[in-house]
């Protein structure tokens, strides 16, 4: 198998090659409770489509700003990430 890769030295990098799966589990599963990702909170996401780039990154903006009202009123116990271009 060849692998290819931007941090070699990434730990599930070097616990792949040494077939290391409760350790990748025990430092992926500390690293994503520390962050607060899933399994230890939910994620969800919102996506805007445009054939104008510009508009999509307008109303994502106008999106995130009103779901950012909603959350400092206490209504949404959420965090807001982004708005982010799509990859």
């Amino acid at each position: 198998m060849v692998v290819q890769a931007y941090e070699t030295e990434h730990y599930a990098i070097r616990m792949a090659a040494r077939h290391d799966f409760d350790g990748f589990v025990e430092k992926e599963l500390a690293t994503r409770r520390e962050l607060g990702y899933p399994p230890y909170s939910h994620l969800a996401l919102v996506r805007l489509e445009s054939r104008s780039e510009a508009i999509a990154l307008a109303a994502a903006a106008a999106v995130a700003d009103e779901l950012k009202e909603e959350v400092a009123r206490g209504s949404l116990p959420v965090k807001i990430l982004g708005p982010a271009p799509h990859p």
